[in-house]
C-alpha cells in the first residue's frame, strides 16, 4: 500500500505511543485533517476505539460515548510493525513473568530458543524499523534503493521514515552525501560520542 508522507508520519507517531493513539498534526486544519482522516479510516489504516486512558477524544457519539483514534493492525503492518497484545508493553510483559517466577531466558527456551519478544512497539526481534536505523548508523550509510530492499517500502515511505521517525520523532541528525549518482544517507554520531572522538584523534 502507497502511503503519503503526511500518512506515513502520522501512523509512525502513532505506532511510537503506547496507547497508539492517533492525532491529527496541529498543521493540518479544517478539511485538510478531517479528509487526512476520512482516508485513514476508510483504508482501515486507523479505527475509533472508546476514548480510555490517555487517548485523546476524536468525536462523541451518541450510543458509544467519547470515541478516540488508534492505529490498526493494518496501519502497523503498513510502516512494518506488529501490533502488541491490547495494552501490553515490554515493561508490563517482563514484570509479569518476574512475578510468576519466569525468566526472559526460560520463556525463549521454550518457544524453541528463539529471541521473540513483543515489546513496546509489539515488534517480533528486530523490526524494520531498527534495522533501518542500524543501516543508517553505519559509516558507509544506506541508499535508498538498498532500504527499500531490505524492507519492501516504496521510496516515498522510506523518504517519510527519514524525515518524520529519524529526523522528527528521534531527533537525529541524518546527513547526505552524493557521490556520482548515488546518494547515502547515515546517522550522524552524536557530538561527544566515542566515534566522533575516535575520529577527531586520527584526523
Amino acid at each position: 500500500m502507497k502511503l503519503s508522507d503526511t500518512q506515513l508520519i502520522v501512523l509512525s507517531k502513532a505506532a511510537q505511543r503506547d496507547d497508539h493513539a492517533v492525532e491529527v498534526p496541529a498543521r493540518l486544519k479544517g478539511n485538510a485533517g478531517r479528509n487526512l482522516i476520512t482516508k485513514l479510516l476508510s483504508d482501515g489504516l486507523i479505527e475509533e476505539v472508546p476514548a480510555r486512558g490517555t487517548r485523546p477524544v476524536s468525536r462523541t457519539d451518541e450510543k458509544q460515548g467519547a470515541l478516540a483514534l488508534r492505529v490498526a493492525q493494518r496501519g502497523l503492518d503498513a510502516i512494518g510493525l506488529a501490533q502488541p497484545a491490547a495494552g501490553d508493553t515490554q515493561a508490563q510483559s517482563v514484570a509479569r513473568r518476574a512475578g510468576a517466577g519466569e525468566s526472559l531466558p526460560t520463556r525463549r527456551k521454550q518457544r524453541g530458543g528463539a529471541s521473540q519478544l513483543k515489546g513496546t512497539h509489539g515488534r517480533a526481534g528486530r523490526s524494520k524499523r531498527d534495522r533501518v536505523l542500524d543501516m543508517l548508523r553505519r559509516p558507509a550509510g544506506a541508499t535508498i534503493p538498498a532500504v527499500m530492499k531490505a524492507t519492501g517500502w516504496q521510496q516515498h515511505s522510506v523518504r517519510g521514515f527519514f524525515a518524520g521517525v529519524v529526523r522528527k520523532k528521534l531527533r537525529l541528525t541524518l546527513v547526505s552525501e552524493k557521490t556520482g549518482h548515488t546518494r547515502v544517507y547515515r546517522i550522524a554520531p552524536r557530538k561527544g560520542s566515542k566515534r566522533t572522538d575516535k575520529a577527531r584523534a586520527g584526523a
